[in-house]
């Protein structure tokens, strides 16, 4: 795995949808949907209330640029405010956090420090939800969307509080 595919579905999240993006974010991302009425429905990151899915490509304020677009990549990111797929669905995924050194416009997919930190000692099956679409230890309140399955993953990157870890996603209920 390349140190910029910091994020790899595994198993399942099959169904894909198509939202507005109004900002940027980086692949692999969890969603959740907001009502902007009429025909526009917008994704943003996911708050430990919903989750719609995990963003397929990067987005960005500007799009692809010209050497992007020349050299042909696979995957380019997409401009903000213009609809961006996303893998919806039950499964298992791969995903490593914090920032990752030398990807432009990355942040972190986990939370490694504060409230609901995941380290690499986080046991297994412990409940986990969202807080502005990075993966955390459910608090209340939160919906639980996933448990950890493996957090001692060796991480792709070598750095100070990286976790690198396996997580099975499913659509759950508030933690009490």
């Amino acid at each position: 795995m390349a140190a910029n595919r910091y994020f790899q579905i595994l198993r399942g999240l099959e169904d894909v949808t198509s939202k507005i993006v109004d900002s940027a974010a980086p692949y692999g991302l969890a969603m959740e949907v907001v009502d902007a009425g009429g025909d526009r429905a917008n994704a943003i990151p996911a708050y430990g209330t919903g989750f719609e899915g995990f963003l397929l490509q990067e987005v960005t304020a500007a799009g692809p640029t010209a050497l992007q677009l020349i050299a042909q990549l696979k995957s380019l990111p997409a401009q903000a405010e213009q609809a961006v797929s996303i893998a919806r669905g039950e499964g298992r995924i791969e995903v490593e956090g914090p920032k990752l050194a030398g990807v432009a416009n990355s942040s972190a997919l986990i939370i490694t420090s504060g409230t609901g930190a995941i380290t690499s000692s986080t046991a297994k099956h412990t409940e986990l939800s969202f807080r502005n679409g990075k993966w955390r230890v459910a608090q209340t309140g939160d919906r639980v969307c996933g448990e950890m399955l493996k957090a001692n993953i060796t991480p792709e990157v070598d750095s100070t509080n990286n976790v690198r870890c396996e997580i099975r996603v499913f659509r759950g209920g508030l933690k009490p």
